[in-house]
């Protein structure tokens, strides 16, 4: 034998050594989730496998998907866990009404499948969160939020001002006044409006109106805003705005979306609630847009969102009182 063959022979067995030695590479097996129903509930359901995704919507009648069966094939020879408790299909119980994760295991691979359930086509994409548990709404057929901005030479302070004109015409559809026209009623020379400038005019107009004191706990002071918009009436708070958290996401329309400082009082009108995801967010117009606007166009004072916590805390040390607006003609329900 030359030596050219020798080394080739024990180049081989050099090479068939180290592979002995490193070992195969481990086998990587699938972890999918391949099919996913709901059990004996309606819903659409896409599974995006790129992403590792599973979107579920519910219809908007149901509110209640804590308690919820899912019937899912996974790759062969997985097994799926949430907090590492095992799943079974058409056996094992979740509550759709967060987003969680299935982590579905096979030998030597792992993967985390993100499931996000809706009842509607909305909240999420406001920021709002992914399932309404409950909601009611004052709205009108025809318009009534009112922008601060150019309402005068006080426009900066026409907070007061601009909120009793909103309330006005919800109250009334053939109001016709404007904010500077308020403005010019009550401290025509400037100046922020008082508790009593928006009594005085509610009055003047005719509205009926009263004035509550809110309780003195969080959850008591939720249930008796809740219960107002229930009664189909709406509410002027006059709160510290610095307490409503600021939010700087320029397509969300949750919390606050402009810059103020600590100690400066606000206007703004309660005109219904929603309860997602288990927080509640009162529904509000916020005159002060200064017309700034979604990317539809919307101004984002109208049918702004803030939260419940957020609004007690504003309100709490500031001016823990409500004025209630009903419908003319109607008496006030306290």
């Amino acid at each position: 034998m030359n030596c050219k063959n020798l080394r080739i022979i024990i180049l081989y067995i050099f090479l068939t050594n180290c592979k002995k030695d490193n070992g195969t590479v481990p086998q990587q097996h699938e972890t999918n989730i391949l099919t996913y129903t709901i059990q004996n509930t309606p819903a659409t359901i896409s599974i995006v496998s790129t992403d590792h995704l599973i979107n579920i919507r519910f219809p908007d009648s149901i509110m209640n998907a804590d308690s919820i069966i899912a019937n899912f094939t996974l790759s062969p020879g997985c097994k799926a866990t949430i907090k590492n408790i095992e799943q079974v299909s058409g056996v094992s119980i979740n509550n759709f009404t967060s987003v969680f994760y299935y982590t579905v295991t096979a030998e030597g691979s792992s993967t985390d499948w993100k499931i996000i359930a809706t009842n509607n086509n909305y909240t999420a994409s406001q920021g709002l969160g992914n399932f309404i548990q409950q909601i009611s709404s004052n709205n009108c057929t025809y318009s009534w939020y009112r922008d601060q901005a150019y309402t005068g030479i006080y426009s900066l302070v026409n907070c007061g001002p601009t909120s009793v004109t909103m309330a006005c015409k919800w109250s009334d559809s053939t109001f016709t006044k404007t904010p500077e026209d308020a403005r010019n009623a009550y401290r025509s020379t400037g100046g922020d409006w008082y508790p009593d400038d928006i009594t005085f005019y509610l009055r003047d107009n005719s509205i009926p109106n009263s004035t509550i004191q809110l309780p003195a706990t969080e959850e008591a002071t939720i249930q008796a805003l809740k219960r107002q918009v229930d009664l189909k009436q709406i509410v002027i708070l006059n709160l510290e705005m610095y307490s409503v958290r600021f939010n700087s996401d320029s397509n969300s329309h949750v919390d606050r979306f402009f810059i103020t400082d600590p100690g400066v009082g606000h206007n703004i009108i309660i005109k219904g609630y929603k309860k997602v995801d288990n927080e509640i967010f009162f529904e509000v117009y916020d005159p002060n847009s200064w017309t700034a606007t979604y990317n539809n166009g919307t101004l984002k004072g109208k049918d702004r969102y803030y939260r419940s916590k957020d609004l007690y805390e504003a309100t709490k040390t500031w001016w823990p009182k409500i004025f209630v607006i009903a419908k003319k003609g109607n008496a006030v329900i306290e």
